[in-house]
């Protein structure tokens, strides 16, 4: 505790509180100010404890799935007593992810907590430290979050309650096979092993699910490249129709429907998935706003002999809207020869959201992705797979869009200097999915 204590200290200058109301990510995200403001300031307290113990602990948090890995998580926790959360993540539970264990620990804390029937030595040594593994639990139920890392939290308790378990069978089966109860012990025996065959799979599969599907974070080329896995193993076990697809109109529902369902924009226009409180999109075409261009850039002044056909002005990849609201994707030469992607909207921003200087050669052709979706807020430029640019933000409707050019004014120069060519775009994973 002491030391715990300078640590904070030396940190945040308290010796046990966290001032999370200073931290940058506090600052910015609206609902981490939102569960701030409702919990005074902090993000710890009981009010939490109805919400954490009803889901890591309930016994049914899995969902069978006939997509790989044929397991998933349950809904989102129910929130308990009107309290405020930072985050409500998918999440098993205890019992439920960690069955063998679960198991193991009952048997261990009820060997534990008797009274010993021996002067020897008992279990009992095990109580304080299986107490103070509680309290450090118990710390877990007061936070403002329900998300599948925190039974982690639990993992201390359960391995020393565990040990305890095994301990206590193994005597009983020595006892049991003096009595003649061989076949009893076999069985229990097979039980527990089953237990622990269950546990993995089970891990192993939210982990890869979690991974490659359902991590905020997850690329959307990685997560489209999942799905395409998922659905091409479906096609062969166990068959049939393809689960979780929903065929639509131009427009995203507002309420995104269960996390896992995949919507279908027009006639395939977009592939889009959903997380349960947001979109991710799978594939996109022209119409959703994505572009794929092949490039080579112009050279710049410093770089041309007679000047002719160079620039270091912003060039056009992709321009649409009306003449002082555009929006802009565009590339700039630099004089060392390295390309400057950005994106501009008129109207909403005065300056140029930009990449880092990209090395590309003045004379090679390169492929380049454009997308800027109005429906998940995404402005991005990949180049040859890699992306280089990736914005966040407002994007109005990609109307009359043509590439290479711009017939709208503004600080971008009228056409590309250099040669660009549009590539088709098709949504091969949509178009399979839906041929039923």
């Amino acid at each position: 505790i002491a030391l715990y204590a300078g640590v904070n200290f030396a940190k945040f200058g308290t010796f046990f509180s966290l001032p999370l109301d200073q931290q940058y990510f506090s600052q910015i995200n609206a609902a981490r100010q939102a569960a701030l403001d409702a919990n005074g300031g902090s993000l710890f307290g009981l009010r939490f404890a109805p919400t954490t113990i009803a889901q890591f602990f309930r016994p049914d948090a899995l969902r069978i799935d006939s997509l790989f890995p044929w397991i998933g998580f349950p809904p989102r926790a129910h929130v308990f007593a009107g309290a405020t959360f930072d985050t409500l993540d998918v999440s098993s539970s205890v019992p439920s992810s960690m069955p063998a264990l679960t198991v193991l620990a009952i048997i261990g804390l009820v060997g534990t907590a008797r009274p010993p029937a021996t002067d020897g030595p008992t279990l009992r040594v095990l109580r304080a430290p299986v107490l103070g593994a509680i309290a450090g639990s118990f710390v877990t139920l007061t936070i403002a979050f329900v998300a599948h890392r925190y039974l982690s939290d639990f993992m201390p308790l359960l391995v020393l309650l565990g040990a305890a378990g095994v301990h206590l069978l193994l005597r009983w089966a020595r006892a049991r096979r003096r009595d003649g109860g061989t076949r009893l012990v076999r069985l229990v025996g097979a039980g527990i092993v089953a237990l622990v065959v269950v546990s993995v799979g089970v891990n192993l599969g939210l982990a890869v699910l979690y991974q490659r599907k359902l991590n905020p974070g997850v690329p959307e080329s990685e997560l489209a490249s999942f799905l395409r896995f998922q659905y091409h193993l479906h096609d062969r076990f166990p068959g049939g129709e393809p689960p979780g697809i929903v065929r639509g109109g131009d427009r995203l529902p507002a309420d995104p429907p269960r996390a896992g369902t995949l919507y279908v924009v027009d006639d395939c226009d977009g592939l889009y998935f959903s997380v349960g409180y947001d979109w991710r999109a799978l594939e996109r075409t022209e119409a959703t706003g994505r572009w794929r261009l092949s490039v080579r850039f112009p050279p710049t002044v410093a770089q041309s002999s007679t000047g002719a056909d160079a620039t270091d002005g912003w060039q056009p990849l992709v321009t649409s809207g009306t003449a002082g609201a555009a929006n802009s994707v565009a590339a700039r030469v630099l004089p060392d020869g390295r390309v400057r992607f950005g994106y501009l909207a008129e109207g909403l921003g005065e300056t140029w959201s930009e990449s880092p200087p990209q090395r590309l050669d003045a004379d090679r052709t390169a492929l380049v992705d454009v997308v800027t979706d109005t429906r998940t807020g995404t402005v991005q430029v990949s180049v040859d797979r890699r992306t280089v640019l990736g914005l966040s933000t407002v994007v109005r409707p990609a109307d009359n869009a043509v590439v290479g050019r711009n017939d709208l004014g503004g600080p971008v120069d009228t056409t590309f200097g250099g040669d660009i060519r549009e590539l088709p775009v098709e949504p091969t994973l949509c178009r399979r999915l839906t041929r039923r």
